[in-house]
C-alpha cells in the first residue's frame, strides 16, 4: 500500500496476501475477506460509503471517499480450512488539495501598461519553488494556453510578471496549476482582465488648407 495519496483520487489498488501468496478472487469471495480503517486516531470500523471495495481479484481504496487525515487499515482473513487472522494496520495519509491563487492582476489595463507583478501563493503563503508554477492565459474565450509569451515566470528570480501589450487587445483570464509538495495538483480560480486599445487622436484643418498668410483668420480644427 502507498501510504500517501491526493484526496482527489477516486481508485488506487491494494495486494492483499496470505503470507507471501497473493489472494485471489476465489479467496476474496463469499466474505472471506473483510476491511477495518481507522480514521483519524479514531477506532477501527467496518468501510463506510464506498471506502474500499473488492471487484473480483482487484482491491482498491478510495481516498476521496476516505477523506483527509491520517488513517490505518487492516482486514481480516479466513482461510481455506476456516482459521481466521487479522492483519496488521497498514499506514494511510490523505492529503489536502493545495489552495492556489495569485495576486497583482488589475480587472482592466491599457495596452501600454508596463509589466505587471504576480505573487502566487498557497493559500495565504508566497509559492518560493516556482518550479511546481505553470501560469495559463485564456484570450477572448479562444481556449487555455499554459506558458503563454506574456507571463514570465523566472524560477532564478523567483519573480511571475505579466506583459499586457504581449497579451494584446481583449478579455483575458489568467490562472495557474501549482504541485505541492505531496505531488497534489490544483488549478486556482481564473481572475480577469480587460486590456483596451489606446485611443488613435487625429485632426483634420478645414479646407485641407496647409499654408496660411501670416494675417489670415484662425482656421477651424475638426
Amino acid at each position: 500500500v502507498t501510504t500517501g495519496y491526493c484526496v482527489d483520487l477516486t481508485s488506487a489498488t491494494i495486494n492483499l496476501r496470505d503470507n507471501l501468496t497473493a489472494l485471489t478472487a476465489a479467496h476474496l469471495s463469499v466474505g472471506r475477506v473483510t476491511f477495518d480503517i481507522k480514521k483519524n486516531s479514531g477506532s477501527f470500523a467496518a468501510p463506510a460509503n464506498g471506502e474500499v471495495s473488492i471487484a473480483g481479484a482487484v482491491v482498491s481504496i478510495h481516498p476521496d471517499k476516505i477523506g483527509v487525515g491520517n488513517h490505518e487499515l487492516r482486514f481480516t482473513y479466513t482461510d481455506n480450512n476456516t482459521c481466521v487472522q487479522t492483519s496488521s494496520a497498514v499506514a494511510i495519509v490523505v492529503h489536502a488539495l493545495p489552495d492556489p491563487n495569485f495576486t497583482g492582476l488589475s480587472a482592466e489595463y491599457c495596452v501600454d501598461n508596463g509589466l505587471v507583478t504576480f505573487v502566487p501563493r498557497n493559500g495565504t503563503t508566497v509559492i518560493n519553488d516556482l518550479n511546481n508554477v505553470t501560469y495559463s492565459i485564456n484570450t477572448n474565450s479562444g481556449g487555455w494556453v499554459d506558458n503563454p509569451g506574456s507571463i514570465n515566470v523566472n524560477v532564478g528570480a523567483n519573480t511571475v510578471t505579466f506583459n499586457p501589450a504581449t497579451a494584446g487587445v481583449g478579455t483575458h483570464q489568467i490562472r495557474f496549476t501549482y504541485t505541492d509538495v505531496n505531488g497534489c495538483v490544483k488549478i486556482s480560480t481564473p481572475e480577469t482582465t480587460v486590456i483596451h486599445a489606446l485611443p488613435q487622436p487625429a485632426f483634420t484643418i478645414a479646407g485641407n488648407i496647409t499654408a496660411y498668410c501670416r494675417d489670415a483668420a484662425s482656421p477651424a480644427l475638426t
